[in-house]
Formats: structure tokens, sequence, C-alpha cells
């Protein structure tokens, strides 16, 4: 059997962090959790369970605190999840099948999108994968990217066939202030490379995330929501720019 250290970053997840922890404890030797000093129960719940290792460390961004995370796990086999994330016993038997038979050193899983108790099946989601699963000698999170982090690894990459479920949606505020802090750091990464907001950025962009999520990714199969999610995209990538142009007023 192959020993697995669950990693998680936190702030501010006490809808999410017990059942969580739940979730993974059966298939972890170790469960580490790097919250960002949340100021809500998150630490305090995650606290009275067994397994458990909590680390604070503030927040910059989600490449750091990712590789920081992998530099304190005690196994080389890491599943680093999000909260919002859940795993089954399925998935970790082809899992264990996999590194057994195989050289691959990180593993793309399939993620199926809920907007709360409903599974979207269209809106960009249809093929959402991520890695969530790599040895960490031989992986590492990219420096070059501030969100939607890429792990580099000088191993072998594959896919795994049983997806995971995806509860990012639980309320249209807490996923309006995941979109705030992505557009905060995608803005950052930007200005870091010197990109300069124009016209197009502003009248184009916004326009052109709607059509892409709700028409040409057919969001209007899935409804209202696909409708409600198309809608918080392009406000994302509004809001993207707006602080990219405060970033280069401040020079």
């Amino acid at each position: 059997m192959i020993s697995f250290t669950t990693l998680i970053i936190t702030l501010n997840e006490e809808k999410n962090i017990a059942d969580f922890i739940k979730n993974f404890a059966p298939f972890s030797q170790e469960i580490l959790v790097v919250d960002s000093f949340s100021t809500d129960k998150t630490v305090e719940i995650a606290k009275t369970f067994d397994k458990v290792k909590i680390v604070q460390r503030k927040f910059d961004n989600f490449t750091a605190q990712r590789n920081y995370a992998l530099s304190l796990a005690q196994n080389d086999w890491i599943l680093f999840f999000d909260a919002d994330e859940r795993i089954n016993e399925e998935l970790m038997t082809e899992l264990q099948n996999e590194i057994n038979n195989s050289n691959t050193k990180a593993f793309y899983i399939k993620r199926n999108f809920y907007y709360k108790e409903k599974l979207i099946r269209y809106s960009g989601f249809q093929n959402d994968c991520a890695i969530r699963v790599l040895n960490k000698q031989f992986c590492q999170y990219s420096k070059k990217l501030y969100v939607h982090e890429q792990v580099e690894c000088s191993g072998e990459i594959s896919k795994l066939k049983t997806p995971i479920k995806h509860y990012s949606f639980r309320d249209t505020f807490s996923f309006k202030e995941k979109l705030q802090l992505y557009s905060k750091l995608k803005a950052h990464e930007l200005h870091k490379k010197k990109v300069k907001p124009n016209a197009f950025h502003f009248l184009i962009k916004p326009g052109f995330r709607f059509c892409h999520h709700y028409f040409i990714r057919l969001g209007f199969l899935d409804g209202k929501e696909g409708f409600h999610l198309a809608q918080l995209f392009m406000q994302h990538v509004s809001i993207r720019y707006s602080l990219l142009k405060e970033l280069h007023k401040r020079k």
C-alpha cells in the first residue's frame, strides 16, 4: 500500500473543512492543513481530528502556498485537493493500481462541477481536470503563475478515469469571493508581466468570456444556472482588468 499525505491550503473554510477531513482521512497517513490565518472556525474544527497537523502561513499567492505545503509533507505521494473537492474509494483503488503498475509521477483527475446540488454538464466544465495527485520528488508548482497554478513534473503524467465531485458553488456570495481573489492575483500576475489594460480588455474580453461559457461551451444547456455562471465569469474578467488598471495607477 502507498502512504499518502493529504495537503490542503485554507482560508475561512469552516463550511468545508470537517467534511474534507472525514472524506480524506481513510486514505491518508498524514493530513496537513496550511492555513492563511483564517478568521472563522477553520483551525478550531481541524484541531478536533486525528492525523491532522496545522501550520499557519501568511498567504501571498496559491503557488507559493502550495510549494510550501509540499515542503512539509512526510510522504512522497501527495493528495493535494481543494476544500470543496471530494474523492471516493473507487478513485483511490484506481490510483493505487496505477502507481504500482506504471512510472507515472502525477495524475490529472476529472472534476464534476456542482452548482449547489446540481451537476453542471456544460458551461466550460465538460473537460475540467486538474493534477491532484503527485510525487513531490518529481513535481513542484510553477513559480510563474499566482493563480490557476500549474504542476511542473520531471516524470510521466497520466489521467485517472474516476472523477471527483467539486462543490465549488455553494452560494453566490462565497463563489464571488473566490472569483474576486482570483481576479486580484491574476491582476498582479499580469502587472508583473507588464500587461497594460486597454479598450479591448474592458469592452471585448468580458463579453467574449460570457459567450465562451454560455454559447461556445453550451452553458445554455445548463439552464438558469448556466446563464448565472456565464455572468459571474464575465464579471470576473471585468474586475481583473479594473484591478490591473489600479495597479498601474499606483506607479
